[in-house]
């Protein structure tokens, strides 16, 4: 068996190991951090981490470093506006960006950066809406009753509200968020020293990647003002130094039934792992055929090489029988406690036999809930404004409570952004995808299949996604905005081919969705309420609960660990670096870095690890010290990090961030970015060549 099964075997969730937990900042164990490190995190320290943290529409993790709206993010959490920036003969992803002025400073389409302002519980308004109900009729009160929440909040272009579920409906919280959509391009190295080591080295420590880059936040065509903007530390990060990490943690499901982590060991992964190693394979053939998009689709096979890999991890954890024994006696532990209770046996009675129910029906019709609904049929961009459109169409008009949840008042601003932003569509890469899904579809369903013959209208699926991307005009926002515009009068009149196919394949979509949500999400969402309900008896907030995209905080500490009997020292170093380098890729150093050996510290960290649980979605996120202050930028963990979906190993799960000092000496010596130098550490003088 791997280290990596063997160790996640020891793991039982409750939150007794050093470093474990994803922690609400309404609920941070203060008192065991400061018994444990001496470490005191006041309310006002907290308050001050919770504004100065932020997220990204990309999905990632970023952090205000500046009163003058300078975010810090990953390059791979930015690659989307670089990508979409490098036109016009411009390629900013393989020979980096920097910006010397504002006016340089490009903007990202469709890219917004959140603050949270604020959080309210409203679990009790939830309960009081869904009490007695089950079924269709639990799901419409749910949705209605958050998005009324949400509708008092009074959302807008520069406030978004959130009703975020926590414990699996054992709690519900209200979350307000300042909404920045001016988003611009201000530092990005070279996407090749952001990846250093490419493949082999994701996942993997020692690292030596730059994974960094910088944005800035304008409102009203100024850059935004943000007081709370996080400080960089004084001092380096060392090995030792106790470490925090605010962050948007994406998924865990730590909390979830052995029923449903089996639904995923045996159906969801193994799936999902055939389906992204052939759309690799299917790019690398693109690649080595297009020598002219390289960089693009380069940066694109990295993307899926790293959701394969994240994916393998996931699977072998939950597929070693031990590891799985062991969450099942922790399932089993807490069984045994609301079996000992009248009261929450009766309030759980049925519940866990429920949700094994709902997955078996939803086993029943998932092949075409995905393909159909989810959209794997259909994998471009094109299709999924197109659907956006058609849906719109149709959503708008009724009220919010009543529509898709992703059409409601608070989720307009967010879907306008998407459908408006003026990012280019690669169409050869629209093509390539779209004929990979059209392809797959029609492998799974068959030939004969009706859903089938009508998407592929007699043609192959080759032809078809040709003929589909070559025939849209969806790839320019200003017929997408008069679609938007016109309603459901323009949409339903569009003879575009791509609207047309949306229109066509819709309502069997919405009719696998609403059989979803009604006979399996609403099933399970109700009986994991239950469930919730009564661990939170048990336990209270002594479990943290299930990541779910919302800010976190973590907390840890530099250190290595012991692999296969010799110890992995937690800092690499410049030098370390130039050393390891080959001159080919992925080990070959961009010219930028060469020219400036000579100039450099080489003794100066590079990449560290630390034992902060994190997991997909925390890139991005600040590393700080115990007085909240700059330290270093989170963008990976290690192999045996992969299995943190389901729970934490305190003796070798780590995180991986770009040391702090890192990004000062690469701004200062190889980048000449002097002028982004001075807004994180004023009054250094730095070489601004």
């Amino acid at each position: 068996m791997r280290p990596l099964v063997l160790l996640l075997c020891l793991l039982l969730v409750p939150a007794a190991r050093a470093g474990e937990g994803m922690w609400l900042f309404t609920d941070v164990p203060t008192d065991r951090i400061a018994k444990e490190h001496g470490v005191q995190l006041t309310p006002d320290l907290l308050t001050r981490i919770r504004l100065g943290a932020a997220k990204l529409s990309t999905g990632c993790s970023s952090s205000f470093v500046s009163q003058r709206g300078l975010v810090m993010t990953n390059h791979h959490c930015a690659r989307s506006c670089i990508e979409d920036l490098s036109t016009g003969g411009k390629d900013y992803l393989s020979k980096g960006f920097l910006a010397r002025t504002d006016a340089e400073e490009l903007r990202c389409p469709g890219v917004d950066v959140t603050q949270l302002q604020s959080i309210d519980d409203v679990t009790a308004r939830i309960d009081r809406a869904t009490a007695g109900k089950t079924g269709a009729a639990y799901a419409q009160a749910l949705k209605a009753e958050k998005a009324a929440v949400e509708a008092e909040c009074k959302p807008g272009e520069k406030r978004k509200c959130e009703v975020v579920t926590l414990y699996n409906g054992g709690r519900y919280h209200l979350y307000t968020y300042r909404r920045l959509s001016d988003v611009r391009l201000v530092w990005a190295p070279e996407f090749h020293m952001a990846a250093w080591g490419g493949d082999p080295d994701n996942f993997n420590f020692p690292r030596y990647g730059l994974d960094a880059a910088f944005l800035r936040a304008y409102e009203d065509g100024k850059p935004a003002n943000v007081p709370e903007a996080l400080q960089w530390a004084p001092t380096p990060l060392k090995a030792g130094d106790f470490v925090l990490v605010a962050g948007h943690p994406g998924g865990t499901e730590r909390l979830v039934t052995m029923e449903q982590l089996a639904f995923q060991r045996d159906t969801v992964l193994p799936e999902t792992l055939l389906r992204w190693a052939e759309l690799r394979g299917v790019m690398l053939e693109f690649k080595r055929n297009n020598p002219k998009l390289a960089s693009l689709v380069g940066a694109r096979v990295r993307s899926v090489e790293n959701g394969l890999k994240g994916l393998r991890g996931r699977h072998e954890a939950l597929a070693a029988p031990t590891f799985f024994s062991a969450l099942k006696q922790q399932e089993d532990t807490l069984r045994a406690k609301v079996a000992a209770s009248p009261e929450l046996s009766t309030s759980t009675k049925g519940a866990w036999e429920s949700i094994g129910q709902a997955l078996r029906t939803y086993r029943g019709f998932r092949t075409e809930h995905v393909l159909k609904e989810e959209g794997q049929a259909f994998e471009s961009e094109l299709f999924r404004h197109a659907r956006r459109l058609v849906r719109a169409a149709d959503e708008l008009p009724k009220d919010s409570s009543k529509r898709l949840r992703e059409y409601s008042d608070a989720s307009l601003p967010a879907l306008r952004a998407r459908v408006l932003s003026p990012a280019p569509i690669p169409r050869e890469m629209e093509v390539l995808t779209l004929s990979f899904s059209l392809r797959r579809m029609r492998e799974v369903l068959g030939t004969d299949d009706p859903f089938v013959q009508r998407v592929l209208a007699g043609q192959s699926p080759e032809a078809r996604a040709e003929a589909l991307v070559k025939g849209t005009r969806l790839a320019d926002p200003k017929a997408r905005a008069a679609l938007l515009e016109g309603g459901k009068a323009a949409v339903e009149a569009s003879k575009d081919p791509m609207v047309v196919l949306a229109r066509e394949v819709d309502a069997e979509a919405r009719a696998l969705r609403q059989r979803a949500e009604t006979e399996v999400d609403a099933v399970v969402s109700k009986a994991s309420e239950a469930i919730a309900r009564a661990r939170f008896a048990v336990q209270g907030t002594s479990v943290y609960p299930d990541a779910t995209g919302t800010l976190r905080l973590s907390w840890g500490e530099v250190k290595g660990w012991e692999e296969r009997g010799h110890s992995v020292a937690p800092l690499t170093t410049f030098g370390q670096a130039f050393a390891r380098a080959t001159g080919d890729f992925p080990l070959a150093l961009p010219p930028t870095w060469l020219k400036a050996k000579g100039k450099l510290d080489l003794g100066v960290p590079l990449d560290v690890a630390t034992t902060n649980d994190i997991i997909g979605g925390n890139s991005g996120s600040p590393l700080l010290d115990r007085e909240g202050r700059v330290v270093g930028l989170i963008f990976d963990g290690n192999l045996h990090s992969l299995g943190g979906r389901y729970g934490y190993d305190a003796q070798r799960n780590r995180a991986v961030a770009v040391h702090g000092d890192a990004i000062v000496q690469a701004l200062e010596r190889i980048y000449g970015g002097g002028r982004v130098l001075e807004e994180l550490r004023p009054g250094r003088a730095a070489d601004a060549r």
